[in-house]
């Protein structure tokens, strides 16, 4: 930390401190900040035969979206897009044709992701 002095009042020193976080243990260096509200409602349906997602979003501190898929069943999501804040929708133009896919959706911040929305399914034709 760094001490020093500021103004000599009437018989009194004071005295501007500031802390620089450094070796200071005991946490974290959280601000307040928290991860945002996840998004609800997510629905998928075809549109020009490619999978169209659609949510509500919950958040009103979200730095974006992350946008996650896996093919149905095989357990493993991955980061398919990300959109920027207020955006409530996404088109899958990348789906390949002749699969089943499951879609979920995460609002994120600096302070971290939210909790994953509902999943939904949907087959591309």
């Amino acid at each position: 930390f760094l001490m020093e002095p500021v103004r000599w009042r009437r018989g009194l020193l004071s005295f501007f401190v500031a802390a620089f976080g450094v070796g200071c243990g005991g946490g974290d260096d959280d601000d307040g900040a928290s991860a945002p509200a996840a998004p609800s409602g997510l629905v998928a349906a075809l549109m020009a035969g490619d999978p169209h997602l659609t949510w509500t979003d919950n958040a009103d501190d979200e730095d974006g979206f992350s946008i996650e898929r896996m093919i149905t069943g095989t357990g493993a999501f991955a980061e398919v897009a990300t959109e920027t804040f207020d955006i409530e929708q996404y088109h899958d133009v990348s789906a390949e044709s002749g699969r089943s896919y499951t879609y979920r959706v995460l609002a994120v911040n600096d302070a971290g992701d939210s909790t994953p929305s509902n999943e939904v399914q949907i087959a591309t034709p």
